[in-house]
């Protein structure tokens, strides 16, 4: 194994790059091993992803899509729906996505949809992987890159096909922008702007609008915290370059859908409420400990589903993830300009998630583009980026030789854990106060399952 050196992005001496070896490779094959036993049935197509937007339009767009290409054709008009329907322009086929090329024209759709599913789970993985491996050593990057391939936000999203699709871009293009800033060239910006052009391809633009707000706000601190000079300013103009550049690269698709878009119902945005609908709630804390706290829609006890898109608001990341996270935002991480700024785009989606539970949001309608964006929780991705890279420095500090105090880790799950115990006492409450309301079989059915999730 190659000898460390200081990375010289950085300002610390904290960071060491160490070079490529045998634990790299074991850490992808422990990363592949885990992605194929989660998703068994689908790689071993003994069983195929068939639920709720999967059924509604994911699935059914690939279907003609994939026989469209395996007959020679690129039809971009669709006459099976709505009496006809310019499917190209919807988007959310991903018509220009690299996986749809490589898996559907061979294989029967419903297998090229599972390994297009699990693959873009796996790269987004192997992406954050490659990312984290340039500022700490393999368990720490395995660790960080379960986080974000395996978080909540993966299985909020496992039946919106394109958002999965365009996660596996997010790390490229933040590894890219950071490989500019370090070379200062600018190759590594041309290849993040091709990453977050494919997240376009993909076919959900809202993911394009938060990694590029990732971008814009790493561009702005790296400004903020360079020493005067030549740098802070090419480093805020790589970031504006990476943007501009994807958006022009992907301007064959997004233009097509700008016209759809403005001949439907978004077309003069969204009104307050529908902006905000499913902002994430404090009473959702119980699922940071728990996930599936407010039961489940695969057991039919999402009994949260009638206030928000239940399925929406899963940001488990694990307490053992959160202590990580606080554990790298501490010691050399408070000195460090690197890990400073995942601390603050936590902060950032943090509060941006809370949506209509702040005041940040009263006139978020009035802004272009951004107003036709709905669902603030899905700024969990900023918190879910952010999180497995501090944890990912945690697992480095706790790896390396000295002490670490685990003081505020140990505090903060304690009070998480608190809270979500008043607060599960608070929802549950007629349970006990109305027990006569769920008497049927079928109810106690599936409290004693809940009861049993609870408990373990």
């Amino acid at each position: 194994m190659a000898a460390a050196e200081r990375a010289p992005e950085q300002g610390d001496t904290w960071f060491v790059r160490i070079g490529w070896g045998w634990g790299d490779l074991a850490a992808l094959l422990i990363w592949t091993a885990a992605v194929a036993w989660l998703f068994r049935q689908a790689v071993t197509l003994r069983g195929a992803l068939f639920y709720f937007d999967i059924t509604e339009i994911n699935f059914p767009y690939r279907s003609f899509f994939a026989e469209e290409l395996r007959a020679g054709r690129f039809s971009r008009w669709c006459p099976w729906l709505y009496c006809g329907m310019p499917l190209y322009s919807e988007s959310q086929a991903g018509y220009l996505h690299p996986l749809k090329y490589l898996l559907y024209p061979w294989m029967e759709t419903w297998k090229a949809f599972n390994f297009d599913t699990v693959l873009s789970i796996w790269l987004t993985g192997l992406g954050t992987y490659g990312w984290l491996r340039r500022h700490v050593r393999p368990a720490a990057a395995l660790t960080g890159a379960s986080l974000f391939g395996l978080g909540g936000f993966t299985w909020a999203h496992l039946v919106h096909t394109s958002m999965i699709n365009a996660l596996a871009s997010v790390p490229l293009v933040i590894w890219g922008l950071e490989w500019s800033w370090e070379r200062g060239r600018w190759r590594g910006v041309v290849l993040a702007a091709l990453a977050l052009a494919c997240e376009v391809f993909a076919g959900h633009l809202q993911d394009v609008l938060l990694t590029s707000g990732i971008v814009v706000i790493y561009g702005l601190y790296r400004f903020a915290t360079e020493p005067d000079g030549q740098g802070r300013w090419r480093d805020l103009g790589m970031a504006g370059v990476l943007v501009c550049l994807g958006v022009l690269l992907s301007a064959v698709q997004w233009i097509p859908s700008k016209e759809l878009l403005d001949r439907s119902p978004r077309a003069g945005g969204l009104n307050y409420k529908d902006l905000t609908y499913a902002s994430w709630s404090p009473e959702l804390i119980p699922t940071i400990v728990v996930r599936e706290a407010y039961g489940t829609r695969a057991r039919d006890t999402d009994w949260m589903n009638g206030f928000y898109p239940y399925h929406e608001m899963d940001t488990y990341l694990g307490l053992m993830g959160l202590a990580l996270a606080l554990i790298g935002a501490g010691g050399p991480g408070l000195r460090d300009r690197w890990t400073g700024f995942w601390v603050l785009l936590a902060a950032i989606g943090g509060v941006l998630m809370l949506g209509k539970y702040t005041c940040l949001f009263d006139l978020a309608d009035k802004v272009p583009v951004v107003g036709s964006s709905r669902e603030p929780v899905r700024f969990h991705l900023w918190v879910s980026l952010a999180v497995a890279a501090l944890a990912a420095v945690g697992v480095e500090r706790l790896a390396r030789p000295g002490l670490v105090r685990l003081r505020c880790a140990l505090i903060l799950v304690a009070a998480v854990i608190a809270a979500s115990i008043a607060v599960l006492l608070y929802i549950y409450a007629p349970v006990w106060t109305e027990p006569e309301r769920w008497t049927a079989p079928y109810h106690l059915a599936r409290y004693r399952w809940l009861g049993q999730e609870l408990r373990a």
